[in-house]
């Protein structure tokens, strides 16, 4: 038996660790495809392009990633909060 409050927080809780464990992963595979992308620029233009990784970009990136995870879990864990026991299992 959990309070209303009890299963919001279980909800976004669960929606932050799933968007702490995509983070990783994401932001190597998405440095790995911007660092191809640089190669083939100097193919295309003839122009050599730095590539630089800054540290800054990748941590706002971070944040603002999880923080989109909770805001896009709120609406679920407050229409789960609300939801009546007897009503969710007939459901199932």
């Amino acid at each position: 038996a959990m309070t209303r409050r009890q299963v919001r927080k279980m909800v976004v809780s669960q929606a932050l660790g799933v968007g702490v464990t995509s983070l990783v992963p994401g932001a190597v595979v998405g440095i790995a495809v911007a660092y191809l992308l640089n190669r083939g620029t100097q193919a295309t233009s003839g122009l050599p392009v730095d590539f630089h990784v800054r540290p800054v970009l990748v941590v706002g990136s971070f944040v603002v990633a999880l923080g989109i995870a909770v805001l896009a879990a709120y609406v679920p864990a407050r229409r789960a909060a609300r939801l009546r026991v007897i009503e969710a299992l007939q459901y199932e």
